[in-house]
């Protein structure tokens, strides 16, 4: 008798056993919500960890599922051929490397908070040609846009304000800056920062 009450008692906790094990994996599982898929962080923010929709803007949530998004994963939207320009809200603190490789991305907006640019975050986007960084960014880390395969991206600018980390990353990079809080250049056209031939050109053409 004391052996059949034994096994039960083994069969009731080899039971909850499994049902705790499979809780656990379902809470670490990926969630969707709209065109995200997404994971919790262990302090209870968000990272993205892909990109489904089609649209060619987007605004990455700052939000979801009344969470903050803190972090991009790596490759989140690697391939997409659809993201042509793209905003980043202050909550994001930290991004895998690649985060936009092989990407149709064009053109990229931080918002004002922003602290902070990761290392690689842009890197391999090899159609991204200008970036908008606001006044309350402090650090750029090596290469985390501007670059691809290695190599520096021709044409690349940066429009920032002056005394900036935008500015600092711009110098040392050899990028066109563009000073945000600058007055207007009258006869800039192609607002590229500089008076030159290449505005003739451009009017011309």
């Amino acid at each position: 008798m004391n052996k059949k009450i034994l096994a039960s008692v083994l069969a009731v906790v080899l039971a909850v056993s499994g049902l705790s094990a499979f809780s656990a994996t379902a809470s670490a599982a990926n969630l969707t919500s709209g065109d995200y898929t997404y994971s919790v962080n262990s302090d209870g923010t968000v990272c993205i960890e892909k990109y489904n929709g089609y649209q060619s803007s987007v605004r990455i949530p700052s939000t979801i599922d009344g969470k903050s998004v803190t972090k991009l994963a790596y490759h989140s939207f690697a391939n997409n051929k659809n993201v042509i320009n793209i905003t980043l809200p202050n909550t994001i603190t930290s991004a895998g490397e690649e985060v936009f490789f092989n990407s149709s991305l064009q053109s990229a907006t931080l918002e004002y908070g922003t602290k902070a640019v990761p290392s690689g975050m842009f890197m391999y986007a090899q159609n991204l040609s200008k970036v908008t960084l606001p006044s309350t960014l402090e650090k750029i880390e090596a290469q985390a846009f501007g670059y691809e395969i290695g190599s520096r991206i021709n044409d690349f600018v940066i429009s920032g304000y002056q005394n900036t980390a935008a500015e600092r990353y711009a110098a040392e990079n050899e990028f066109t800056f563009i000073a945000l809080d600058k007055p207007e250049l009258i006869g800039d056209v192609n607002n590229d920062g500089k008076l030159d031939v290449a505005d003739v050109t451009y009017l011309q053409m």
